[in-house]
């Protein structure tokens, strides 16, 4: 009963590369996407982090590998996924573009007297 699965079976998913440009919005969608991955690929928890670190090109990359000589190369084998994440948004969602989403947020006004307009 095998745990995970191979990096090529991961890479018959086609990730999507992430090259540290785009965004907010850009980031937490191919967020999205590669944790629908885990359920389409079968990888295990262990394995998310080091696979989805492998679909970093660029920007991505360059951050990543300096990730890893400063934190060990273990980091990618025992980072969890939030940790992960958070790292990520850190370094690639620039602090105005966050506030400046915020407050889009919460000044968001519904238009039209019911719901069913959105």
């Amino acid at each position: 009963n095998r745990v995970g699965c191979s990096y090529k079976e991961f890479l018959a998913c086609n990730p999507k590369e992430y090259d540290g440009k785009g965004g907010v919005v850009f980031l937490t969608r191919w967020i999205e996407k590669m944790d629908s991955m885990q359920d389409m690929s079968g990888y295990s928890v262990e394995q998310k982090v080091k696979y989805i670190a492998g679909s970093f090109v660029g920007k991505a990359l360059t951050w990543w590998n300096s990730q890893i000589r400063t934190l060990s190369r273990e980091v990618d084998v025992s980072m969890s996924w939030n940790d992960f994440n958070f790292m990520m948004i850190k370094e690639f969602c620039p602090s105005h573009e966050m506030q400046k989403l915020e407050t889009e947020l919460w000044n968001h006004v519904m238009v039209g007297a019911t719901s069913c307009v959105y």
